[in-house]
C-alpha cells in the first residue's frame, strides 16, 4: 500500500507478528531502469506494520515488493510501482527542486537554479544548525 504525505511517499506492509520482513526496491529515474534491486530489512513500526519512507522527485518511479519470513517459510508480495504526482509550483524545498527538474526552457531552468542556490545560502547563513 502506498500513501503520499506532503513530499514523502510511504509504503506499508502488514505482516505476521514476529516475522522478518525484507523490502526489495528499485528507484528508476526518467526512462532509465535501475539494474538491481536494493534490499533493506524493515523493523515493525507498530506490532505487524512495516513502513518505509521515500522522497520521490519528478520523473522518478519506485518499484518494490516485500518478502516475509516466519518459521522458516517465506512469502513474497506482488510487485508494485508508484510515482508521485508532481505539479509545478508546489511549495517547499522539494517543490522548488521539482520545478527545476520539470522546466523545459534551459534559461528559465538556470534562473530557477540560481534563485534556489541563493535562497539556500541565505537560509544557511540566517539559521544555524545545531
Amino acid at each position: 500500500m502506498e500513501l503520499q504525505l506532503w513530499d514523502k511517499t510511504l509504503i506499508e506492509y502488514k505482516g505476521q507478528k514476529g516475522s522478518r520482513v525484507m523490502l526489495y526496491y528499485q528507484l528508476q529515474k526518467g526512462s532509465r531502469e535501475a539494474a538491481d534491486y536494493s534490499t533493506e530489512v524493515l523493523s515493525p513500526m507498530y506490532e505487524n506494520l512495516y513502513v518505509k519512507k521515500f522522497v520521490l522527485f519528478a520523473n522518478e518511479r519506485l518499484k518494490y515488493y516485500f518478502k516475509e519470513t516466519i518459521d522458516g517459510n517465506s512469502y513474497r508480495s506482488e510487485k508494485e510501482m508508484c510515482m508521485r504526482e508532481i505539479e509545478k509550483g508546489e511549495p517547499g524545498r522539494y517543490g522548488r527542486l521539482n520545478d527545476i527538474l520539470l522546466e523545459e526552457d534551459k534559461e528559465e531552468q538556470e534562473k530557477k537554479m540560481r534563485s534556489y542556490a541563493l535562497e539556500d545560502a541565505v537560509a544557511n547563513h540566517m539559521f544555524i544548525q545545531y
